[in-house]
């Protein structure tokens, strides 16, 4: 039985701890409430519908268009439907065309700043994702159709997906700077790895920091050698953009900003196999396979990729 614990602070030994409350005190896990599905299409491009697993009703009068292309996204740690990953996704994906746009939201999961916590919940959010694709498959989804994604936690999430899913295998996941820390040494089967999917593509941005330092997919991405630096994130430029969040997770960000550009601007990153980002930046690998980054990468590539893609990064 799983329960949600919010972190309490407690002072000890004259310093200000955070731990989680004792979890006989805290409220069991309501799978309809923590974890909620919200459909957007262009013809509810603002307003979410609500899905859910075993509703045919709330289903039946959706705008869910299985004749589309559709996109299920997981969001990072302390993140919700406010949060940059989110609206970057939905804002992209309505651009491009007409998409189911499925956005998970699992803030009360996977919210701060106990992070323990959070990684424990999400194999519980990534097993009822397997079921709630289940569900769509046996109401006419073609898994085909389906592209998973996921960033920070989200992505660990979405490898969850991919291996209790029942119906088929996933045809790709998208990993955006999959989580690090408690993920960095632990079993391909407690991670995204390249076997929850037909493809998984990674773009990893602030490697060995908040990001997993380790290529894990089929072909891994390292856009200005992948971090814990990036471009725009200096001290001085993370202070002028004036938010928190923007301060401490400025590197770990860039991945989503830069696949929601390809999103709606395919063609944009130009990476090339390298075996290292200073090899890379030598011009030795000029001459190496080219692939596009993010969202039309030819699915036979393999291997690590590098780009720079300067102040590009940053917005």
């Amino acid at each position: 039985m799983l329960h949600f614990c919010p972190p309490i602070f407690h002072i000890q030994n004259f310093s200000l701890v955070l731990y989680p409350v004792d979890k006989l005190k805290c409220p069991i896990i309501d799978k309809h409430r923590d974890v909620i599905f919200n459909l957007h299409t262009r013809l509810n491009p603002v307003e979410p519908q609500i899905l859910e697993i075993g509703n045919d009703d709330l289903l039946a009068t959706s705008n869910i268009d299985f004749r589309n292309p559709t996109v299920l996204f997981f969001h990072g740690f302390t993140e919700s439907p406010k949060a940059g990953d989110y609206q970057a996704m939905r804002l992209s994906f309505l651009q491009r065309g007409n998409y189911n746009i499925i956005l998970a939201n699992s803030e009360r999961l996977l919210a701060g700043l106990y992070y323990p916590d959070a990684v424990v919940n999400c194999k519980f959010i990534g097993k009822y994702g397997a079921l709630f694709v289940d569900y769509l498959v046996h109401r006419g989804l073609n898994l085909a159709d389906l592209h998973v994604i996921g960033f920070s936690l989200g992505a660990q999430i979405a490898g969850f997906v991919g291996q209790y899913l029942t119906t088929g295998k996933l045809p790709r996941i998208t990993g955006l700077d999959p989580a690090g820390p408690l993920y960095n040494h632990v079993p391909p089967s407690l991670r995204l790895d390249p076997t929850d999917a037909e493809f998984v593509d990674i773009v990893h941005s602030s490697a060995a920091l908040f990001g997993y330092k380790y290529p894990c997919g089929h072909v891994d991405f390292w856009p200005n050698g992948g971090g814990p630096k990036q471009p725009g994130c200096s001290f001085v430029e993370r202070t002028q953009n004036g938010s928190l969040n923007e301060l401490v997770f400025c590197e770990h960000y860039r991945s989503y900003r830069l696949f929601a550009r390809t999103v709606t601007d395919p063609h944009r990153y130009l990476a090339s196999r390298c075996s290292s980002y200073a090899k890379y930046l030598t011009g030795a690998c000029s001459f190496n396979d080219r692939v596009f980054l993010g969202m039309d990468v030819d699915r036979r590539a393999r291997g690590n990729y590098y780009i720079y893609t300067g102040l590009d990064a940053n917005s």
